[in-house]
């Protein structure tokens, strides 16, 4: 408090407070500084799209985010304490429920399908290498997929799946519908039905980014 704060509390302690009171919160206002207009906050370029709209740039986003762990160690080691604190050795899987002889016969399943490459449709990593790999895609695109690949049990798998994991690139952004058909829209390659649900994501056949020779087009992939 000033002296003139001091002093009209002494002559009348509750309207002194009050004052004091007023004073406080207009400081902590004032100090909201994303609504003021001065030197701090000129770099900042605010807009009014949602989130479809902004995502238009996540591409962008997502090449200066790569470049930075490809040069800058500070970012390799950022994507690695945050990797390491979501996923850390793995996230098990476990069967909850069933008798004793079905919770062995699941875990022999998933010790031999899991716990190996056979897991992933690339035949480099186990489901925890995998759950390695999805972070740090999230890390540097913010979204990665993971795409259910059906195999036939004739293959001699343990579990009759595999997993494919897909960076975000594969999504062709370029896909979209301007008028909805029966009530289904495609937006940025990925398609929702009327009440908002995805039914599906349409995905190039080759990474467009891929300087070996590939098919440009894209189908239409099952969001199940």
């Amino acid at each position: 408090m000033n002296w003139l704060d001091r002093a009209i509390v002494s002559l009348s302690p509750e309207r002194g407070l009050a004052r004091v009171k007023a004073k406080r919160q207009a400081e902590v206002l004032m100090r909201y500084e994303a609504a003021q207009t001065g030197r701090r906050v000129k770099s900042l370029r605010p807009n009014a799209m949602d989130a479809d709209g902004a995502a238009l740039q996540r591409q962008r986003v997502s090449f200066v985010a790569r470049d930075m762990l490809r040069n800058n160690p500070i970012a390799v080691r950022a994507q690695a304490v945050v990797t390491s604190n979501v996923v850390g050795d793995g996230i098990i899987p476990a069967l909850v429920g069933g008798s004793e002889r079905t919770r062995r016969r699941f875990e022999a399943m998933a010790k031999a399908h899991l716990d190996t490459t056979a897991i992933d449709a690339d035949g480099r990593a186990n489901l925890y290498g995998l759950q390695r790999l999805v972070m740090n895609a999230i890390c540097a695109d913010g979204e990665a997929l993971i795409r259910i690949r059906r195999r036939s049990v004739r293959q001699g798998m343990a579990l009759p799946f595999q997993l494919q994991l897909l960076e975000a690139d594969y999504i062709d952004i370029g896909k979209e519908t301007l008028v909805a058909r029966d009530g289904v829209t495609i937006r940025q390659g990925i398609e929702y039905d009327e009440s908002g649900q995805r039914l599906a994501y349409w995905l190039y056949d080759d990474h467009p980014g891929s300087d070996r020779l590939g098919s440009l087009s894209s189908r239409r992939v099952s969001a199940s």
